[in-house]
C-alpha cells in the first residue's frame, strides 16, 4: 500500500482552514515588508552625488489591496534621472541599483512570506 501526501494538498487544506481576512492582512504586511527590504537595499546600492536619488526611494501600497511597488522619486520630480542611472544612456554607462536590490533580497522575501503565511495558518 502506498500513501501520497503532496505538499500542494497540504497547503490547500491549511489555506482553507485560515480565514481570508487574516491572510489578506498577512499578505499586505508581507508584501510591504518585502518591498521595504528591496527599498532598503536599493538605498544602499544607489549611487550618491547629492543624495536626492537615494532619499527618494520609497514604498507605495495600493489602497486596501495587497499590491505595492518600490518607487524612485516622483513623477516629473527632480529624481526623474533615476531611469538614466539604472539603465544608462548613449553618453553614460548604466549604474543599476534597483534590479540588483530586488535580486539580492529575493530569497529573504520568499522566506519571510512563507513564514508569515505559516504563522497565520497556525493562529487560525
Amino acid at each position: 500500500m502506498r500513501v501520497k501526501i503532496r505538499a500542494h494538498d497540504v497547503h490547500n487544506a491549511l489555506l482553507r482552514k485560515a480565514s481570508r481576512r487574516a491572510l489578506r492582512g498577512v499578505s499586505r504586511r508581507a508584501v510591504r515588508q518585502g518591498l521595504e527590504m528591496i527599498a532598503e537595499e536599493a538605498r544602499r546600492l544607489a549611487p550618491v552625488d547629492t543624495g536626492a536619488l537615494r532619499e527618494s526611494i520609497h514604498v507605495e501600497m495600493s489602497p486596501g489591496g495587497t499590491n505595492g511597488e518600490v518607487v524612485v522619486g516622483t513623477s516629473g520630480g527632480p529624481e526623474y534621472y533615476a531611469m538614466f542611472v539604472e539603465f544608462g544612456t548613449a553618453h553614460m554607462p548604466a549604474r543599476p541599483f534597483l534590479r540588483p536590490a530586488a535580486d539580492a533580497v529575493r530569497d529573504r522575501i520568499q522566506r519571510q512570506l512563507a513564514k508569515s503565511v505559516a504563522d497565520a495558518v497556525t493562529r487560525s
